[in-house]
């Protein structure tokens, strides 16, 4: 009886050995047991499914996860200090380009305007003067001054004239002192009528260039002013830079908002864009303008179309990061007053490079260890043997891969963690691994999370 339980022992071992030297002892061991033999125990059976390798064009995709930001973003801050008066708008408000954001108390400033806009009306006025000169009846004025001082200038050489008659027929007719008096008399009306005559002259040419351009320099200062405290008017109402939506408030009716303090924060959302990281691998199939698809969450995986509009060319290589930042932007819609794509939503951005000629394998076929990635291919003999490989991009249930590989190899894939090279396998669906291959693209994706995600 212990002979009959080493039969199976014996059996496995000329088996193994590939010689029959075993076999005489074996037989003379069966015929001496009595009673039912013992169940010989076989080496188990590696029964496989396989799927063939195919060659096919793909069009490689690489699928970024990034979060949506406005592309105008302003945090608008008070131009001028002040005490908070108004405030009419609240978080989540759309206001239009202009639109009054805040405003700040303006008395003083007000009456400092208008003292200003008074003065500046009599440098106004001044200069006008300047300008046109003296009036036609301050003309007239002058011309008859003139005229008198002439005629009394006249009357007066007439009497001297008169008295150096008289004193020439007779010396005792007129005395010295009267022709002296007369002569002083001539002398001081020529000089009242020069001095008419002068007053005149200016009354006609007006007012020198010099006085003018003083005039108007006054005036000009003057309005300079004003527009300054205008200017400071305006800097107490906050408007907003663009059209957007509050999404920050920073103050309250009542509050001292200092000289540059923020008000509010405002963003654009007519247009959003993402930024992604893109891997160095990847980053030559990028070019601007280029279209891609992007995948809400938040709309229930609704697709959005989208734009590349910057690759930025710098890695931040100094961390060990070999990405790349790339952004996309896209048009927003606006419903009742509310947009659609919303500042901090996950976006899921697909893009497709230039289509490929690629081997794939299926998924199921690939192993991964510490020593590398390989799969087994199946000989005519129907043992195994591993081929390493370099992975690419997946396609659905595909993978690029290159390696010591051809269209058409039958690749492991369920029974696949049993395998060890040269292991002999039975293939349970080779019907339908020998199936044609269909030949049509199938995109390729890569999947890279950004943000957390």
């Amino acid at each position: 009886m212990t002979y009959c339980r080493m039969l199976p022992t014996l059996v496995r071992s000329a088996r193994s050995a590939r010689t029959p030297r075993y076999l005489p002892l074996a037989l003379l061991l069966l015929v001496g047991c009595s009673g039912p033999p013992a169940a010989v125990e076989t080496a188990p059976q590696n029964n496989v499914n396989v799927v063939a390798v195919r060659a096919d064009h793909v069009t490689p995709e690489l699928m970024a996860v990034g979060t949506i930001m406005p592309v105008e973003r302003s945090r608008v801050a008070a131009a001028a200090e002040g005490k908070v008066i108004k405030f009419p708008h609240r978080v989540g408000a759309f206001v239009r380009e202009g639109e009054l954001l805040a405003e700040l108390r303006t008395v003083t400033l007000a009456i400092e305007l208008e003292g200003a806009r008074a003065l500046l009306r009599q440098r106004e006025q001044d200069y006008q003067r300047t300008k046109v000169g003296f009036r036609s009846e301050e003309k007239s004025q002058a011309e008859a001054k003139k005229l008198a001082a002439e005629a009394t200038m006249n009357l007066n050489e007439s009497a001297l004239r008169r008295l150096q008659d008289l004193r020439a027929k007779s010396e005792n007719a007129v005395s010295q002192q009267q022709l002296e008096e007369a002569q002083f008399q001539l002398e001081n009306a020529k000089q009242l009528f020069a001095e008419a005559e002068a007053a005149h002259a200016l009354t006609v040419a007006g007012n020198r260039t010099e006085e003018i351009d003083a005039a108007r320099a006054a005036a000009d200062v003057q309005q300079q002013e004003v527009l300054r405290l205008e200017d400071e008017m305006q800097k107490r109402n906050v408007v907003a830079p663009f059209s957007g939506f509050i999404v920050e408030k920073n103050i309250d009716l009542g509050e001292w908002v200092p000289l540059g303090g923020p008000v509010a924060t405002i963003v654009n959302l007519d247009e959003v864009e993402v930024q992604v990281n893109v891997e160095e691998s990847y980053i030559a199939e990028i070019r601007l303008d280029q279209e891609v698809e992007a995948r809400i969450d938040a709309l229930k995986g609704e697709v959005v179309r989208g734009v590349v509009r910057q690759v930025v060319p710098r890695s931040d290589w100094l961390t060990g990061s070999r990405s790349f930042p790339v952004i996309v932007r896209m048009k927003n819609t606006i419903e009742n007053n509310q947009p659609r794509l919303r500042e901090g939503m996950v976006a899921r951005i697909t893009f497709r490079g230039e289509a490929q000629s690629a081997l794939l394998a299926h998924k199921d076929a690939i192993v991964r260890s510490l020593n590398g990635t390989l799969v087994y291919v199946v000989g005519p003999d129907n043992k195994v043997r591993a081929v390493a490989v370099r992975e690419g991009a997946s396609s659905g249930e595909y993978i690029a891969v290159e390696g010591d590989l051809r269209s058409g190899d039958l690749l492991v894939t369920e029974g696949v963690e049993r395998l060890r090279p040269f292991d002999e396998v039975a293939i349970l669906n080779l019907d339908d691994a020998s199936r044609a291959v269909a030949t049509e693209s199938i995109p390729a994706t890569r999947t890279t999370n950004v943000g957390g995600e």
